[in-house]
């Protein structure tokens, strides 16, 4: 479970990052938006459909401060990074320890967000230039 101190913690984060850089405030508030609302539409689907819960609130609601605090190239690097880990390293996980096939995803999504906040603009500009 996440907890929401987390999260307002770091919205806050976000809320000082749009004061510094002010010019950018379009891309900080898409970035709110850009995963979490992916995520929450993803969970109305599934719940229509399936009757289950494809996200947990809690990772919705993480992604949105990530998303405030990164913007929106960021937050999607953060979530891609986050599924390609959480895919590589759960199935290990299941496979060795024959385990539920639930899958925690805020820590995957904690360590997308960490190598986004660190590399994420020099792994995006390396990812385009291999367009041109």
């Amino acid at each position: 479970e996440i907890p929401a101190s987390l999260n307002i913690a770091i919205f806050v984060l976000g809320v000082a990052n749009l004061c510094l850089d002010y010019s950018n405030w379009l891309n900080y508030c898409i970035g709110f938006f850009a995963i979490s609302g992916f995520m929450f539409i993803a969970l109305i689907i599934g719940r229509a459909i399936k009757g289950i819960d494809a996200f947990g609130g809690g990772d919705i609601k993480l992604m949105a401060a990530a998303g405030f605090m990164l913007g929106w190239r960021n937050i999607i690097l953060a979530f891609l990074i986050g599924c390609i880990l959480g895919a590589i390293i759960h199935s290990i996980r299941m496979r060795v320890s024959n385990q539920d096939h639930v899958l925690a995803f805020g820590p995957y999504l904690c360590a997308g967000l960490f190598i986004a906040m660190l590399f994420g603009n020099t792994l995006i500009n390396w990812y385009l230039t291999l367009m041109i």
